[in-house]
């Protein structure tokens, strides 16, 4: 378990499941009051790069083990045993005196200083610096950053790596906006929110919403200083009665939007989650968490025809794809049209991929024409599918709907450079889809319980920078 500061603490097994590797169909459950230090298998040790996640087992239900469980378990130690680990990591940092760090955001929550040092890391450990400029900085002057980070990789050879950074001050806040880079934004920002409201197991009780809340509002109060700077300094000569945003930082609200709208959901499970979530904020690299908070949807059902119902609604032809799971001219798979991540998007006579970077999820609804269950699972009806418990698709590549399938799957699991990245198959209806907080974690831009739906929450974000400025 990890305690307050993130680092490793004795593991009480009658928290644990405990995979046994020799047969993955069972479970290996070793008995309460068992105690095993969890360096001995893995060598996580203080502030590790690892990953480790809490199973309470109730022993007075043991149905409540479910197969939901035991494959996260199952996930998280095969991440942590199959991803590059380096060790005896040191960072230093050097930079120019007119600026001044002022605090490193990562998986050890907050350090001040310059330099640091991890026991153990893997390679999607990343770390956050905060800085500020003095009165000293003028403008034009350049800036420069030196990181240096050395370690030993996983055969016991010293290695060594130095980033090199050199930016330019300026008071045009148009070339301020141009340069910035959205993703790495929204997860500094998230950093700096849950360093500032930090989220632990205990704080987990009847004032855990109060915490959520606070973290809400210190997010849409960030969102609307940097709009509101933009809109005044850049963009006051634009029309009041439009939402001005720059093009860099168009996902910028989407981003902190889905961050929020998880925590509330996630709170809903109380500590696990919570903490789940929080760890994997802060310590993972910068592409996984914009893609557990932004999710690729596509429709996959159609493929096979080149999905034209939408390439008929594409105005530029030369952004009309072609050949859906095929190789084309760059050497990659083709993808389908990446969809709004919405309901509205969700026919109850098709199928969709959901790739979150952590997982891919397989919807098939059940009004879908029958071939497609044949082709795909062997089976005649979305019922036998259900009864029989499918969870895999049957390789077949006789079938193209089931070999373009398994070729897009193929290359998603390529772009996240994670080959043993699970897929997830769950048959869908009417009345499963309708109150799933699941999949309202994924399609994060709709209305859900007390969240409203994000284009109201841009609606209400216009508003209140009217407000400020006008």
């Amino acid at each position: 378990v990890l305690n307050k500061e993130g680092n490793v603490a004795y593991l009480g097994i009658d928290q644990y499941i405990v995979i046994d590797t020799a047969n993955k169909s069972n479970y290996n459950i070793y008995q309460p009051n068992y105690e095993r230090y969890i360096q001995n298998f893995s060598r996580l040790s203080n502030e590790t790069g690892g990953k480790v996640s809490i199973y309470p087992i109730d022993y007075n239900n043991l149905n409540t083990i479910t197969n939901s469980t035991y494959e996260k378990v199952y996930y998280d130690l095969s991440s942590i045993l199959t991803s590059n680990t380096f060790y005896d990591v040191k960072v230093m940092l050097r930079h120019s005196q007119e600026i001044t760090c002022q605090e490193i955001l990562g998986g050890f929550d907050k350090k001040v200083g310059e330099a640091f040092e991890l026991a153990v890391a893997d390679s999607d450990f990343s770390v956050g610096y905060f800085f500020r400029y003095s009165n000293s900085l003028k403008i034009g002057q350049t800036v420069d950053i030196q990181i240096a980070v050395a370690y030993y990789d996983s055969f016991g050879s010293e290695k060594m790596r130095i980033y090199n950074y050199t930016l330019t001050s300026t008071d045009d806040v148009n070339k301020l906006y141009l340069s910035c880079d959205v993703d790495a934004m929204a997860k500094m920002t998230i950093m700096k929110t849950i360093s500032k409201y930090p989220i632990y197991p205990q704080q987990v009780s009847e004032n855990q919403p109060d915490v959520i809340s606070l973290v809400g509002d210190y997010l849409y109060k960030k969102i609307l200083s940097s709009f509101k700077y933009y809109r005044y300094e850049g963009a006051i000569d634009k029309d009041p009665s439009q939402l001005v945003l720059p093009s860099t930082l168009k996902y910028y609200p989407l981003y902190l939007y889905s961050f929020k709208r998880r925590l509330k959901l996630y709170s809903l499970n109380k500590s696990l989650h919570l903490l789940n979530l929080r760890n994997k904020m802060m310590r993972t690299s910068i592409d996984k968490c914009i893609k557990f908070l932004f999710p690729r949807f596509y429709r996959i059902d159609d493929i096979v025809f080149d999905q034209t119902y939408l390439a008929k609604n594409i105005i530029d032809k030369s952004l009309i794809i072609h050949n859906i799971g095929e190789v084309n001219k760059y050497g990659i798979i083709q993808k389908p049209y990446m969809l709004r991540l919405s309901i509205d998007n969700i026919d109850f006579d098709s199928a969709y991929l959901i790739d979150d970077g952590e997982y891919i999820d397989f919807l098939v609804f059940n009004y879908i024409e029958f071939d497609f269950y044949d082709d795909v699972f062997h089976q005649a009806t979305w019922s036998d599918c259900v009864e029989r418990n499918v969870s895999e698709i049957v390789e077949d590549d006789s079938r193209e709907i089931n070999k373009k399938i398994r070729s897009v799957i193929d290359e998603l699991r390529k772009e996240n450079m994670n080959t043993i990245q699970p897929l997830r198959i769950f048959f869908m209806n009417e009345r499963s889809i309708g109150n799933n907080t699941y999949l309202y974690t994924k399609l994060i831009e709709d209305e859900f319980g007390r969240e409203c739906n994000y284009v109201d929450y841009l609606c209400s974000l216009h508003a209140d920078i009217q407000k400020m400025i006008y």
